[in-house]
């Protein structure tokens, strides 16, 4: 299943420019804190956002240049610079000091736990409803990862959590791991969701094998196993497939 190749590694550290005070000023359109006080935060850009995440500039950058190089660095991609470490982003842009890299990534990580708490007691009754649970989730990772949710007769999750992470072939996921956890939290039932970093939300043969061992498995120790759902982005609202669906299940 395809992964993103535009990372980070493939690009080049932003520099400051030489010789330029700490914290340069920033021209009056260009001031993200006022323009959120009088317009609201919606009206901002992502760029604007990023500055006032980051608060002040560095040497050689103002904090909307500073702002700007990251955004671009990225290739304007939120998701990919929501994944990034501290020691990551410290090394995009040439002085970045730990605390404000730190404060960076912590915002971001904000923002996705907010979207999750969102949906997070909605019971799991439909595609579209375990869909936006694990869209929360993993829908704008980078990386491949499988995950579960164990759930109870009306649908509502009492566990969930990342199985395995970077790949989904038949020996990564073990059905029996998946199994052992939905009776650990005595679920009567579980639904499974993994992501496709690079946007096609078809199943592959591995997703069909391994959703077809699951329903076998499933049907032995007497457990209701309700959907497969394959996240992605890039498509906007909606975009995944739900094995059930699509009678695959």
């Amino acid at each position: 299943m395809p992964i993103d190749n535009n990372s980070p590694d493939d690009l080049n550290p932003v520099k400051p420019r030489r010789g330029a005070k700490l914290v340069e000023a920033v021209a009056a359109n260009e001031m993200p804190r006022e323009k959120l006080l009088a317009q609201g935060a919606e009206a901002l850009t992502d760029v604007d956002l990023i500055a006032i995440m980051l608060r002040t500039g560095i040497v050689g950058m103002n904090v909307m240049e500073l702002a700007r190089s990251l955004y671009n660095y990225y290739g304007g991609n939120i998701a990919r610079m929501g994944d990034a470490t501290v020691a990551e982003i410290m090394q995009v842009v040439k002085g970045i000091g730990e605390a404000k890299a730190i404060a960076f990534v912590a915002a971001l990580e904000l923002g996705r736990r907010r979207q999750f708490h969102a949906v997070k007691d909605i019971p799991l009754k439909s595609p579209e409803a375990v869909y936006r649970f694990f869209a929360a989730r993993i829908g704008n990772n980078v990386v491949e990862e499988f995950h579960l949710a164990v759930i109870d007769n009306g649908g509502k999750v009492l566990h969930a959590e990342m199985v395995t992470r970077g790949g989904l072939s038949s020996t990564a996921v073990d059905c029996r791991e998946v199994f052992s956890k939905v009776l650990r939290w005595r679920g009567t039932g579980f639904v499974v969701a993994h992501n496709h970093p690079g946007g096609n939300p078809n199943p592959s043969q591995s997703d069909i094998d391994l959703t077809k061992r699951l329903k076998d498995g499933a049907k032995i120790l007497g457990l209701r196993f309700l959907d497969h759902v394959i996240v992605v982005q890039g498509r906007g609202e909606g975009a995944y497939y739900s094995f059930q669906e699509n009678k695959m299940l």
